[in-house]
C-alpha cells in the first residue's frame, strides 16, 4: 500500500559532462521546487556552506526525470529509457564536475517538507546536500494520477 509512505533513493555520480540537454515540457510546481531550494540552502547555511545556485538546465533535467517517474509510476535514478544521471545530463556546459542526485516520492499533503526531512535523515542523501563541492542545483516536481508527488534534485560542482 502506498498511502503515507515515502521512498528515497540516492545516487552520487562523478563524471565529466560537456553540455546539458534542453527538455521539452514544463512541470509547474514552482512553489514546491522553491520550497525545496530554500530549505536545502537553509540546511547548508546551518553547516556554514554557501547556497546552491539554481541552474535552469539542471532544473529542466530534474523536471523531466520527475515527470518520467510520475508518468510511469516508479522511482529510480534510471529513467524509463534506461538512462542514469550521467546519460540524462548528456554533455554539459561544465567540462569537469561532480554530480549527485536525490529522488523521493510521497503522498503527504506537505510533500516537499516530507521529502526534505527524509533526505535530511538519510546519511547518503544528506551527504549530497552538504557536499561542499556542489555549487549548482536543479529541482523538479511532478504528480502522478494516483496523487504521488515525485521529487528530483540534481547537484553539480567542480
Amino acid at each position: 500500500m502506498r498511502n503515507r509512505t515515502m521512498t528515497l533513493l540516492i545516487g552520487t555520480l562523478f563524471g565529466i559532462f560537456t553540455e546539458l540537454p534542453a527538455f521539452a515540457g514544463d512541470v509547474r510546481f514552482d512553489d514546491k521546487e522553491q520550497f525545496v531550494l530554500t530549505e536545502i540552502n537553509r540546511i547548508r547555511a546551518e553547516e556554514g556552506l554557501p547556497k546552491l545556485r539554481l541552474n535552469n538546465k539542471l532544473r529542466q533535467a530534474a523536471r523531466s526525470h520527475s515527470s518520467n517517474m510520475a508518468g510511469h509510476s516508479y522511482m529510480s535514478h534510471t529513467d524509463s529509457f534506461g538512462r542514469g544521471l550521467k546519460e540524462r545530463l548528456g554533455s554539459a556546459t561544465i567540462e569537469r564536475c561532480y554530480a549527485g542526485e536525490n529522488v523521493a516520492r510521497n503522498n503527504s499533503p506537505d510533500s516537499a517538507r516530507v521529502a526534505i526531512e527524509g533526505w535530511r535523515q538519510s546519511p547518503k542523501h544528506l551527504k549530497n546536500i552538504l557536499n561542499e563541492k556542489f555549487t549548482d542545483t536543479g529541482i523538479g516536481v511532478a504528480v502522478n494520477s494516483e496523487g504521488l508527488v515525485f521529487f528530483t534534485q540534481i547537484f553539480l560542482g567542480n
